[in-house]
Protein backbone atom coordinates (compact mmCIF):
# COMPACT_ATOMS: atom_id res chain seq x y z
CA UNK A 1 0.00 0.00 0.00
CA UNK A 2 2.51 2.49 1.00
CA UNK A 3 4.45 1.85 -2.51
CA UNK A 4 1.18 2.45 -4.11
CA UNK A 5 1.26 5.83 -2.12
CA UNK A 6 4.67 6.49 -3.45
CA UNK A 7 3.58 6.30 -6.94
CA UNK A 8 -0.29 8.04 -6.88
CA UNK A 9 1.18 11.86 -7.53
CA UNK A 10 3.56 10.92 -10.82
CA UNK A 11 0.77 8.54 -11.73
CA UNK A 12 -1.86 11.84 -10.89
CA UNK A 13 0.49 13.82 -13.07
CA UNK A 14 0.32 11.45 -15.70
CA UNK A 15 -3.47 10.92 -15.65
CA UNK A 16 -4.10 14.89 -15.76
CA UNK A 17 -1.93 15.09 -18.72
CA UNK A 18 -3.16 12.53 -21.08
CA UNK A 19 -6.55 13.90 -20.13
CA UNK A 20 -5.64 18.11 -20.94
CA UNK A 21 -3.97 16.18 -24.44
CA UNK A 22 -7.63 15.34 -25.35
CA UNK A 23 -7.69 11.88 -24.21
CA UNK A 24 -10.66 10.50 -22.24
CA UNK A 25 -9.87 6.28 -21.87
CA UNK A 26 -7.74 5.26 -19.98
CA UNK A 27 -6.29 1.89 -18.74
CA UNK A 28 -6.01 0.48 -15.13
CA UNK A 29 -4.87 3.25 -12.73
CA UNK A 30 -3.25 3.14 -9.51
CA UNK A 31 -3.66 6.50 -7.43
CA UNK A 32 -4.33 5.11 -4.08
CA UNK A 33 -4.22 8.02 -2.10
CA UNK A 34 -3.30 10.64 -4.69
CA UNK A 35 -4.13 14.33 -4.58
CA UNK A 36 -6.87 14.91 -6.73
CA UNK A 37 -8.58 17.83 -5.48
CA UNK A 38 -10.63 20.07 -7.66
CA UNK A 39 -9.74 17.78 -10.93
CA UNK A 40 -11.67 17.60 -14.18
CA UNK A 41 -11.97 14.37 -15.37
CA UNK A 42 -15.71 14.86 -16.89
CA UNK A 43 -16.51 11.76 -19.16
CA UNK A 44 -13.15 10.32 -18.40
CA UNK A 45 -13.45 6.57 -18.54
CA UNK A 46 -11.92 4.91 -15.61
CA UNK A 47 -13.37 1.70 -15.41
CA UNK A 48 -11.23 -0.23 -12.55
CA UNK A 49 -9.03 2.34 -11.12
CA UNK A 50 -8.29 2.39 -7.79
CA UNK A 51 -8.48 5.93 -6.01
CA UNK A 52 -9.08 4.07 -2.32
CA UNK A 53 -8.09 6.79 -0.08
CA UNK A 54 -7.44 9.60 -2.96
CA UNK A 55 -8.70 13.13 -1.96
CA UNK A 56 -11.11 14.03 -4.88
CA UNK A 57 -12.93 16.63 -2.75
CA UNK A 58 -14.69 18.92 -5.28
CA UNK A 59 -13.31 16.94 -8.39
CA UNK A 60 -15.83 16.67 -11.51
CA UNK A 61 -16.66 13.29 -12.54
CA UNK A 62 -19.48 14.24 -14.60
CA UNK A 63 -20.50 11.11 -17.33
CA UNK A 64 -17.17 9.39 -16.06
CA UNK A 65 -17.17 5.72 -16.39
CA UNK A 66 -15.98 4.24 -13.15
CA UNK A 67 -17.36 1.10 -13.61
CA UNK A 68 -15.82 -1.28 -10.91
CA UNK A 69 -13.59 1.30 -9.40
CA UNK A 70 -12.08 1.62 -5.82
CA UNK A 71 -12.74 4.41 -3.89
CA UNK A 72 -12.86 3.27 -0.18
CA UNK A 73 -12.02 5.47 1.93
CA UNK A 74 -11.71 8.43 -0.81
CA UNK A 75 -12.41 12.17 -0.07
CA UNK A 76 -15.44 13.08 -2.34
CA UNK A 77 -16.83 16.19 -0.59
CA UNK A 78 -18.98 17.82 -2.72
CA UNK A 79 -17.61 16.22 -6.12
CA UNK A 80 -19.68 16.07 -8.63
CA UNK A 81 -20.61 12.76 -10.11
CA UNK A 82 -24.24 13.46 -12.53
CA UNK A 83 -25.02 10.79 -14.69
CA UNK A 84 -21.31 9.25 -13.79
CA UNK A 85 -21.15 5.09 -14.23
CA UNK A 86 -20.39 3.66 -10.76
CA UNK A 87 -21.86 -0.10 -11.00
CA UNK A 88 -20.18 -2.42 -9.18
CA UNK A 89 -18.24 0.11 -7.62
CA UNK A 90 -17.02 0.16 -3.91
CA UNK A 91 -17.08 3.13 -1.57
CA UNK A 92 -17.12 1.47 1.22
CA UNK A 93 -16.02 4.29 3.74
CA UNK A 94 -15.92 7.14 1.35
CA UNK A 95 -16.76 10.71 2.22
CA UNK A 96 -19.63 11.88 -0.33
CA UNK A 97 -21.39 14.84 2.27
CA UNK A 98 -22.53 17.29 -0.09
CA UNK A 99 -21.76 15.68 -3.27
CA UNK A 100 -24.15 15.65 -6.57
CA UNK A 101 -24.97 12.57 -8.01
CA UNK A 102 -28.33 12.74 -9.88
CA UNK A 103 -28.78 10.10 -12.33
CA UNK A 104 -25.91 8.20 -11.47
CA UNK A 105 -25.58 4.26 -11.90
CA UNK A 106 -24.69 2.64 -8.35
CA UNK A 107 -26.42 -0.58 -8.91
CA UNK A 108 -24.57 -3.36 -7.00
CA UNK A 109 -22.35 -0.32 -5.23
CA UNK A 110 -21.11 -1.06 -1.48
CA UNK A 111 -21.63 2.20 0.08
CA UNK A 112 -20.98 0.35 3.77
CA UNK A 113 -20.41 3.20 6.63
CA UNK A 114 -20.35 5.97 3.88
CA UNK A 115 -20.84 9.32 4.91
CA UNK A 116 -24.07 10.71 2.15
CA UNK A 117 -24.99 13.32 4.27
CA UNK A 118 -26.27 16.09 2.27
CA UNK A 119 -25.76 14.76 -0.85
CA UNK A 120 -28.09 15.10 -3.64
CA UNK A 121 -29.35 11.97 -5.66
CA UNK A 122 -32.31 12.18 -7.47
CA UNK A 123 -33.01 9.92 -10.00
CA UNK A 124 -29.92 7.27 -8.85
CA UNK A 125 -30.01 3.74 -9.91
CA UNK A 126 -29.31 1.92 -6.46
CA UNK A 127 -30.51 -1.42 -7.44
CA UNK A 128 -29.09 -4.15 -4.84
CA UNK A 129 -26.73 -1.42 -3.38
CA UNK A 130 -25.32 -1.68 0.15
CA UNK A 131 -25.63 0.83 2.10
CA UNK A 132 -25.46 -0.85 5.71
CA UNK A 133 -24.73 1.64 8.43
CA UNK A 134 -24.29 4.62 5.40
CA UNK A 135 -25.05 7.99 6.93
CA UNK A 136 -28.04 9.97 4.71
CA UNK A 137 -29.24 12.52 7.28
CA UNK A 138 -30.43 15.33 4.80
CA UNK A 139 -29.79 13.91 1.72
CA UNK A 140 -31.81 14.72 -1.54
CA UNK A 141 -32.95 10.89 -3.15
CA UNK A 142 -35.90 12.12 -4.79
CA UNK A 143 -37.21 9.24 -7.41
CA UNK A 144 -34.12 7.38 -6.75
CA UNK A 145 -34.71 3.47 -7.59
CA UNK A 146 -33.33 1.50 -4.44
CA UNK A 147 -35.25 -1.51 -4.82
CA UNK A 148 -33.61 -4.86 -3.00
CA UNK A 149 -30.84 -2.33 -1.52
CA UNK A 150 -29.56 -2.79 1.89
CA UNK A 151 -30.02 0.10 4.04
CA UNK A 152 -29.65 -1.63 7.43
CA UNK A 153 -28.68 0.51 10.48
CA UNK A 154 -28.59 3.50 7.79
CA UNK A 155 -28.79 6.93 9.53
CA UNK A 156 -31.18 8.60 7.13
CA UNK A 157 -32.84 11.48 9.41
CA UNK A 158 -34.43 14.40 7.37
CA UNK A 159 -34.00 12.76 3.97
CA UNK A 160 -36.17 13.41 0.77
CA UNK A 161 -36.69 9.91 -0.23
CA UNK A 162 -39.78 11.68 -2.21
CA UNK A 163 -41.72 9.00 -4.94
CA UNK A 164 -38.09 7.14 -4.33
CA UNK A 165 -38.55 3.12 -5.17
CA UNK A 166 -37.54 0.73 -2.12
CA UNK A 167 -39.53 -2.42 -3.46
CA UNK A 168 -38.10 -5.46 -1.54
CA UNK A 169 -35.40 -2.95 0.09
CA UNK A 170 -34.08 -4.09 3.90
CA UNK A 171 -34.40 -1.01 6.18
CA UNK A 172 -34.01 -3.00 9.97
CA UNK A 173 -33.29 -0.82 12.19
CA UNK A 174 -32.49 2.20 10.41
CA UNK A 175 -33.43 5.82 11.47
CA UNK A 176 -35.34 7.78 9.12
CA UNK A 177 -36.67 10.50 11.27
CA UNK A 178 -38.35 13.50 9.85
CA UNK A 179 -37.71 11.84 6.48
CA UNK A 180 -40.28 12.38 3.48
CA UNK A 181 -41.39 9.40 2.39
CA UNK A 182 -43.89 10.52 -0.21
CA UNK A 183 -45.27 8.47 -3.48
CA UNK A 184 -42.32 6.21 -2.33
CA UNK A 185 -42.88 2.50 -3.12
CA UNK A 186 -42.24 0.25 0.18
CA UNK A 187 -44.14 -2.58 -0.96
CA UNK A 188 -42.67 -5.89 0.96
CA UNK A 189 -39.75 -3.61 2.58
CA UNK A 190 -38.51 -5.10 5.74
CA UNK A 191 -38.64 -2.04 8.15
CA UNK A 192 -38.76 -4.09 11.67
CA UNK A 193 -37.25 -2.10 14.40
CA UNK A 194 -37.03 1.50 12.10
CA UNK A 195 -37.36 4.96 13.55
CA UNK A 196 -39.90 7.01 11.74
CA UNK A 197 -40.42 8.87 14.21
CA UNK A 198 -42.14 12.48 12.60
CA UNK A 199 -41.84 11.35 8.86
CA UNK A 200 -44.14 12.15 6.68
CA UNK A 201 -45.91 9.63 4.16
CA UNK A 202 -48.05 10.72 1.64
CA UNK A 203 -49.48 8.24 -0.61
CA UNK A 204 -46.94 5.74 0.11
CA UNK A 205 -47.76 2.43 -1.42
CA UNK A 206 -46.62 0.26 1.63
CA UNK A 207 -48.26 -2.97 0.78
CA UNK A 208 -46.82 -5.69 3.39
CA UNK A 209 -44.17 -3.69 4.57
CA UNK A 210 -42.61 -5.10 8.07
CA UNK A 211 -42.52 -2.46 10.37
CA UNK A 212 -42.97 -4.70 13.64
CA UNK A 213 -41.63 -2.79 16.59
CA UNK A 214 -40.74 0.43 14.76
CA UNK A 215 -41.18 3.70 16.11
CA UNK A 216 -43.82 5.83 14.28
CA UNK A 217 -44.73 8.63 17.01
CA UNK A 218 -46.26 11.58 15.36
CA UNK A 219 -45.42 10.11 11.69
CA UNK A 220 -47.89 11.41 9.04
CA UNK A 221 -49.44 8.83 6.87
CA UNK A 222 -52.03 10.32 4.92
CA UNK A 223 -54.00 7.88 2.24
CA UNK A 224 -51.08 5.28 2.39
CA UNK A 225 -51.35 1.33 1.45
CA UNK A 226 -50.86 -0.54 4.03
CA UNK A 227 -52.38 -3.72 3.65
CA UNK A 228 -51.46 -6.39 5.36
CA UNK A 229 -48.86 -4.36 6.64
CA UNK A 230 -46.49 -5.74 9.82
CA UNK A 231 -46.95 -2.91 12.74
CA UNK A 232 -47.12 -5.53 15.37
CA UNK A 233 -45.35 -3.99 18.68
CA UNK A 234 -44.81 -0.86 16.73
CA UNK A 235 -45.11 2.81 18.72
CA UNK A 236 -47.84 4.73 16.87
CA UNK A 237 -48.60 7.14 19.66
CA UNK A 238 -49.86 10.31 17.70
CA UNK A 239 -49.88 9.04 14.18
CA UNK A 240 -52.10 10.03 11.33
CA UNK A 241 -53.80 7.48 9.03
CA UNK A 242 -55.98 9.40 7.59
CA UNK A 243 -57.70 8.19 4.44
CA UNK A 244 -55.02 5.28 4.85
CA UNK A 245 -56.00 1.44 3.59
CA UNK A 246 -54.79 -0.85 6.46
CA UNK A 247 -56.66 -3.81 5.31
CA UNK A 248 -55.29 -7.38 6.56
CA UNK A 249 -52.29 -5.26 8.86
CA UNK A 250 -51.50 -6.88 11.98
CA UNK A 251 -51.63 -4.52 14.57
CA UNK A 252 -51.40 -6.56 17.70
CA UNK A 253 -50.18 -4.81 20.40
CA UNK A 254 -49.62 -1.78 18.85
CA UNK A 255 -49.59 1.31 21.17
CA UNK A 256 -52.25 3.24 19.29
CA UNK A 257 -53.15 5.79 21.64
CA UNK A 258 -54.42 9.45 20.04
CA UNK A 259 -53.90 7.83 16.26
CA UNK A 260 -56.38 9.61 14.11
CA UNK A 261 -57.91 6.77 12.00
CA UNK A 262 -60.42 9.23 10.14
CA UNK A 263 -61.38 7.52 6.64
CA UNK A 264 -59.08 4.73 6.90
CA UNK A 265 -59.87 1.32 5.61
CA UNK A 266 -59.61 -1.62 8.90
CA UNK A 267 -60.99 -4.50 7.31
CA UNK A 268 -60.08 -7.78 8.67
CA UNK A 269 -57.12 -5.70 10.67
CA UNK A 270 -55.63 -7.78 13.78
CA UNK A 271 -55.99 -5.69 16.85
CA UNK A 272 -55.14 -8.03 19.47
CA UNK A 273 -53.82 -6.70 23.08
CA UNK A 274 -53.33 -2.96 20.99
CA UNK A 275 -53.12 -0.11 23.49
CA UNK A 276 -55.83 3.04 22.44
CA UNK A 277 -56.75 5.60 24.58
CA UNK A 278 -59.70 8.30 24.78
CA UNK A 279 -58.06 10.21 21.86
CA UNK A 280 -57.68 7.81 19.64
CA UNK A 281 -60.22 8.14 16.19
CA UNK A 282 -61.62 5.39 14.63
CA UNK A 283 -63.25 5.14 11.25
CA UNK A 284 -66.84 6.54 11.30
CA UNK A 285 -67.78 2.61 10.59
CA UNK A 286 -65.64 0.76 12.61
CA UNK A 287 -66.74 -2.06 14.63
CA UNK A 288 -64.31 -4.68 16.07
CA UNK A 289 -65.62 -8.29 16.69
CA UNK A 290 -65.04 -10.68 19.46
CA UNK A 291 -62.08 -12.31 18.10
CA UNK A 292 -60.57 -8.08 17.89
CA UNK A 293 -60.70 -8.41 13.69
CA UNK A 294 -62.14 -5.36 12.33
CA UNK A 295 -65.16 -6.28 10.77
CA UNK A 296 -65.26 -6.24 6.89
CA UNK A 297 -66.36 -3.03 4.83
CA UNK A 298 -69.26 -3.41 3.05
CA UNK A 299 -69.00 -0.85 0.22
CA UNK A 300 -71.85 1.56 -0.77
CA UNK A 301 -75.23 0.14 -2.81
CA UNK A 302 -76.40 3.09 -4.48
CA UNK A 303 -75.41 6.64 -5.66
CA UNK A 304 -77.42 7.77 -2.74
CA UNK A 305 -75.96 5.42 -0.23
CA UNK A 306 -72.67 6.85 -1.33
CA UNK A 307 -73.72 10.41 -0.59
CA UNK A 308 -75.20 10.06 2.55
CA UNK A 309 -72.06 7.78 4.34
CA UNK A 310 -69.92 10.48 2.65
CA UNK A 311 -72.17 13.00 4.31
CA UNK A 312 -71.70 11.38 7.92
CA UNK A 313 -68.43 11.74 7.84
CA UNK A 314 -67.37 8.21 6.33
CA UNK A 315 -64.42 8.48 3.82
CA UNK A 316 -63.67 4.60 3.31
CA UNK A 317 -66.44 3.90 -0.09
CA UNK A 318 -64.11 1.69 -1.61
CA UNK A 319 -65.33 -1.26 -3.92
CA UNK A 320 -68.46 -0.02 -4.77
CA UNK A 321 -70.44 -0.66 -7.98
CA UNK A 322 -72.49 1.67 -9.50
CA UNK A 323 -72.20 1.73 -13.20
CA UNK A 324 -74.19 4.50 -14.86
CA UNK A 325 -74.92 6.37 -11.64
CA UNK A 326 -76.24 10.08 -11.77
CA UNK A 327 -73.56 11.89 -9.84
CA UNK A 328 -73.46 15.38 -10.98
CA UNK A 329 -71.63 17.99 -8.75
CA UNK A 330 -71.33 15.42 -5.60
CA UNK A 331 -68.74 16.46 -3.30
CA UNK A 332 -66.60 13.43 -2.86
CA UNK A 333 -63.30 14.69 -1.94
CA UNK A 334 -61.11 13.22 0.36
CA UNK A 335 -62.62 9.56 -0.50
CA UNK A 336 -61.93 6.60 -0.86
CA UNK A 337 -63.05 5.42 -3.90
CA UNK A 338 -60.65 2.93 -4.90
CA UNK A 339 -61.23 -0.39 -6.93
CA UNK A 340 -64.88 0.87 -7.68
CA UNK A 341 -67.03 0.27 -10.57
CA UNK A 342 -68.42 3.96 -12.00
CA UNK A 343 -68.55 2.86 -15.70
CA UNK A 344 -70.71 5.61 -17.87
CA UNK A 345 -71.72 7.16 -14.32
CA UNK A 346 -72.01 10.98 -14.82
CA UNK A 347 -69.79 12.87 -12.63
CA UNK A 348 -69.49 16.27 -14.08
CA UNK A 349 -68.39 19.13 -12.47
CA UNK A 350 -67.89 16.56 -9.08
CA UNK A 351 -65.59 17.42 -6.35
CA UNK A 352 -62.71 14.61 -6.16
CA UNK A 353 -60.01 16.48 -4.87
CA UNK A 354 -57.52 14.39 -3.22
CA UNK A 355 -59.87 11.33 -3.33
CA UNK A 356 -58.71 7.72 -3.93
CA UNK A 357 -59.81 6.74 -7.30
CA UNK A 358 -56.83 4.04 -7.53
CA UNK A 359 -57.78 0.92 -9.74
CA UNK A 360 -61.29 2.63 -10.38
CA UNK A 361 -63.46 1.57 -13.69
CA UNK A 362 -64.31 4.67 -15.45
CA UNK A 363 -64.80 3.68 -18.65
CA UNK A 364 -66.51 5.73 -20.78
CA UNK A 365 -67.41 7.83 -17.72
CA UNK A 366 -68.50 11.58 -18.02
CA UNK A 367 -66.04 14.19 -15.82
CA UNK A 368 -66.76 16.82 -17.18
CA UNK A 369 -65.39 19.80 -15.85
CA UNK A 370 -64.87 17.75 -12.43
CA UNK A 371 -62.10 18.74 -9.76
CA UNK A 372 -59.99 16.10 -9.75
CA UNK A 373 -57.15 18.03 -7.97
CA UNK A 374 -53.91 15.67 -6.23
CA UNK A 375 -56.70 13.12 -7.15
CA UNK A 376 -55.09 9.38 -6.89
CA UNK A 377 -55.93 7.74 -10.51
CA UNK A 378 -53.21 5.05 -10.51
CA UNK A 379 -54.30 1.96 -12.66
CA UNK A 380 -57.80 3.52 -13.39
CA UNK A 381 -59.80 2.95 -16.50
CA UNK A 382 -60.46 6.08 -17.64
CA UNK A 383 -60.81 4.99 -21.70
CA UNK A 384 -63.08 6.50 -23.86
CA UNK A 385 -63.69 8.94 -20.91
CA UNK A 386 -64.86 12.78 -20.84
CA UNK A 387 -62.64 15.09 -18.92
CA UNK A 388 -62.79 17.93 -21.30
CA UNK A 389 -62.19 20.75 -19.00
CA UNK A 390 -61.33 18.31 -15.80
CA UNK A 391 -58.50 19.93 -13.36
CA UNK A 392 -56.12 16.88 -13.12
CA UNK A 393 -53.81 19.37 -11.16
CA UNK A 394 -50.79 17.01 -9.57
CA UNK A 395 -53.23 14.22 -9.98
CA UNK A 396 -51.73 11.32 -10.52
CA UNK A 397 -52.37 9.02 -13.30
CA UNK A 398 -49.41 6.37 -13.00
CA UNK A 399 -50.35 3.24 -15.11
CA UNK A 400 -53.81 4.79 -16.05
CA UNK A 401 -55.98 3.62 -19.25
CA UNK A 402 -56.02 7.05 -21.15
CA UNK A 403 -56.85 5.31 -24.37
CA UNK A 404 -59.66 6.85 -26.65
CA UNK A 405 -60.02 9.53 -23.32
CA UNK A 406 -61.43 12.44 -23.88
CA UNK A 407 -59.18 15.45 -22.03
CA UNK A 408 -59.58 18.75 -24.25
CA UNK A 409 -59.38 21.91 -22.26
CA UNK A 410 -58.12 19.53 -18.70
CA UNK A 411 -55.46 20.82 -16.57
CA UNK A 412 -52.83 18.50 -16.42
CA UNK A 413 -50.50 20.79 -14.66
CA UNK A 414 -47.92 18.81 -12.48
CA UNK A 415 -49.91 15.99 -13.00
CA UNK A 416 -48.00 12.55 -13.00
CA UNK A 417 -48.55 10.39 -16.36
CA UNK A 418 -45.59 7.69 -16.21
CA UNK A 419 -46.48 4.69 -17.57
CA UNK A 420 -50.21 6.32 -18.57
CA UNK A 421 -52.08 3.94 -21.72
CA UNK A 422 -53.31 6.28 -24.62
CA UNK A 423 -53.62 6.18 -28.62
CA UNK A 424 -54.09 7.82 -31.55
CA UNK A 425 -57.87 8.82 -30.53
CA UNK A 426 -56.83 10.06 -26.97
CA UNK A 427 -57.59 13.84 -27.28
CA UNK A 428 -54.49 16.09 -24.93
CA UNK A 429 -55.23 19.72 -24.15
CA UNK A 430 -53.81 22.04 -26.98
CA UNK A 431 -50.16 21.65 -26.92
CA UNK A 432 -49.25 19.28 -24.71
CA UNK A 433 -47.27 16.45 -24.90
CA UNK A 434 -47.62 13.70 -23.49
CA UNK A 435 -45.26 11.49 -24.34
CA UNK A 436 -42.93 14.14 -22.51
CA UNK A 437 -44.89 13.90 -19.48
CA UNK A 438 -44.11 9.85 -19.61
CA UNK A 439 -47.18 8.34 -21.27
CA UNK A 440 -46.87 5.36 -23.58
CA UNK A 441 -48.83 4.74 -26.86
CA UNK A 442 -50.29 2.02 -26.85
CA UNK A 443 -53.09 0.95 -29.73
Amino acid sequence: MAAKRDNAEPAAAALLARYARGERAFGPLQLAGADLKRVMLMEGQMAGADFSGADLSGANLVRAALMGADFSGADLTGATLIKANLTDARLDGVNLSRAFMDSASLSNTTFTEANLSGARLKGVRLYGTSLRGACLEAADLTGAMMAGADLTDARADGANLGGALLTGARLPNASLREANLSSAELNRADMAGANLEGAILFRTSMERVKLAGANLRGARLLECDLRGADLSDADMTGVELTGSTLSGADLSRADLSGVEFFGANLDGALLADCISDDKTRWPASFKKTEDKVAAPHEPPRSSSELKERYARGELHLSGARLPSAQLVGADLKRADLSDGNFERANLGRANLNSANCARVNFLRTSLIEASLISALLTGADLSGANLDGANLTRADLTGADLRGTNLTRATLHNANLRDALFNPTTRWPSGFDPAAAGATQKR
